[in-house]
């Protein structure tokens, strides 16, 4: 994470009216005006703040203003480290207000930028993979942005995608970049598979499954992703997790509210396996509701 760099940045590198026409120039990115005011004092003025301590190049970032970040950079060798009031570098304040252009600029000058945290403990992929830009993420790799470090709540960028139901971030976080699919965080030591199925997000269960993610880890409580997915009624997730080789043992709950027989679990999963996509799902869901509070035998 960047250090604190109280005492770096200075009011005083410039007087106020010129700081005013400075950061406004940098707003509207009018460079000649921009470089006329830089052109004596690049160190000085480009450490300059305003009142909630950003620098001209958090400003620049803020509005994408590409040319000026990179002139910043180069020319004025601005810090890329400073803090604003809200403990933000630039490059968080470009990602922030999806400047991804000025972003990517920022963290291509230095591996050490495409690598900052900010105060949480997330890197720029964990901003990204929540938004879900995978041409964005491929250039952050490229230019050196981890893609599993976990946050300091222990979330990584792939837990995000999925929690977002991006779903092509999840698999190219997992096949392309290494990211640890059945890793666990969480008071309940869940992994992302277990949070999809909850939560109900069929097509991130989908991308785990294929990507590798075990499909009978259990979490702290013992429970697996099928349980958790009955738990909460999604019915769509529990049929794919059934397809996909979950027991059909572990359905059988204490909670009578989500309680299915054996006998029916093993219905849906024998019958998800031969029926087509679309006719599979339905029949899937039927059984379920139907079986999920009443538990019954095949011959009922």
């Amino acid at each position: 994470m960047a250090g604190n760099v109280t005492g770096v940045v200075s009011p005083a590198a410039l007087n106020a009216a010129e700081r005013s026409v400075l950061f406004e120039a940098i707003r509207v990115g009018d460079m000649p005006k921009i470089q006329a005011l830089l052109k004596d004092r690049p160190g000085p003025a480009a450490e300059s703040c305003n009142d909630i301590r950003q620098t001209p190049l958090h400003v620049a970032a803020r509005y994408g203003r590409v040319p000026v970040v990179n002139y910043l950079i180069g020319r004025c060798k601005a810090r890329t480290d400073a803090l604003d009031v809200f403990s933000e570098t630039a490059p968080f304040a470009a990602a922030k207000h999806l400047q991804f252009d000025a972003m990517l600029a920022l963290a291509r000058s230095s591996r050490a930028v495409a690598q900052q945290k900010n105060r949480l403990g997330h890197t720029l992929m964990h901003f990204i993979a929540e938004i879900g830009r995978l041409d964005v993420m491929r250039a952050l790799v490229s230019a050196g942005t981890p893609s599993d470090i976990p946050d300091h709540m222990g979330a990584t960028p792939l837990s995000r995608a999925a929690s977002r139901g991006h779903a092509h971030v999840v698999r190219y976080l997992v096949s392309t970049c290494g990211a640890a699919v059945d890793r666990r965080h969480g008071e309940r030591n869940s992994t992302v598979l277990h949070r999809a199925a909850q939560r109900g997000l069929p097509q991130v269960v989908a991308a785990l499954l294929d990507v590798g993610a075990s499909v009978e880890t259990a979490d702290a409580d013992g429970v697996t992703p099928v349980q958790a997915a009955t738990s909460s009624n999604n019915w769509e997730v529990v049929t794919i997790l059934l397809s996909r080789g979950a027991s059909a043992i572990s359905l059988q709950r204490k909670d009578p509210g989500v309680a299915i027989s054996v006998e029916a679990a093993d219905a849906v999963r024998d019958g998800v396996r031969t029926c087509a996509w679309p006719r599979r799902r339905h029949l899937a869901v039927a059984v379920l509701r139907r079986k999920s509070r009443y538990p019954v035998t095949l011959g009922n």
